[in-house]
């Protein structure tokens, strides 16, 4: 969806409406909702693992204009992993001999893929650029992040507050960034097409 949408906007005013979007849909879930307290430690950490959501999507919008959809998708399969590793090392959750086995194998895999370019002379093959992989690698890990600080805050708050949170800073991150894009863009700001519009409410 999101190659879909890159054809007529940039990457970060696609993400910005995303979450627009994503924020609304909120709004109208905690709406007449009782009102809970936070404590500043506890919005320290709301607001902290918010970003990372905020830098998966910043991450992944920029990248993937450098690779394939495709890749992309076989690289966010690394995601799972990372999150259960996470929760081995700060959770105290234990594997197992053969989840151990396969997490290094499935490591291996994803490792071939970012670095496969460097074999084929960065050539734009079907597995995209070694810089396109870099960024969607990091995309993976700030979801990794995320999910792994949504399990630590889901004991404090419930699914909607964590994400209406992560919506309202990501908005604060993409506002300047699109407005910064359609700046430097000698077209300027032009209302997109309905498949552009379908492609962004599905992301």
């Amino acid at each position: 969806a999101i190659k879909i949408a890159l054809r007529e906007w940039p990457p970060f005013t696609i993400s910005f409406f995303r979450f627009l979007v994503a924020f609304l849909i909120l709004i109208f879930l905690i709406w007449g909702r009782k009102k809970i307290s936070i404590q500043r430690k506890d919005l320290f950490q709301l607001l902290f693992f918010s970003v990372f959501a905020c830098l998966n999507m910043l991450f992944f919008a920029y990248g993937i204009q450098f690779t394939t959809t495709i890749t992309g998708a076989l690289l966010y399969t690394l995601s799972p992993i990372l999150v259960g590793l996470g929760s081995l090392v700060f959770l105290k959750e234990k594997f197992s001999r053969l989840e151990i086995v396969g997490t290094g194998l499935a490591f291996l895999g994803v490792i071939l893929i970012i670095f496969s370019p460097i074999l084929h002379g960065e050539k734009q093959w079907q597995i995209g650029s070694l810089y396109g992989n870099l960024f969607i690698l990091m995309a993976v890990l700030s979801f990794a992040i995320y999910s792994l600080g949504s399990r630590l805050l889901s004991k404090k708050f419930n699914a909607v507050t964590i994400s209406f949170s992560s919506a309202a800073v990501s908005l604060l991150i993409f506002l300047p960034l699109s407005f910064l894009e359609f700046k430097k863009q000698q077209s300027g700001f032009f209302l997109p097409s309905q498949e552009t519009i379908l492609a962004i409410i599905y992301l």
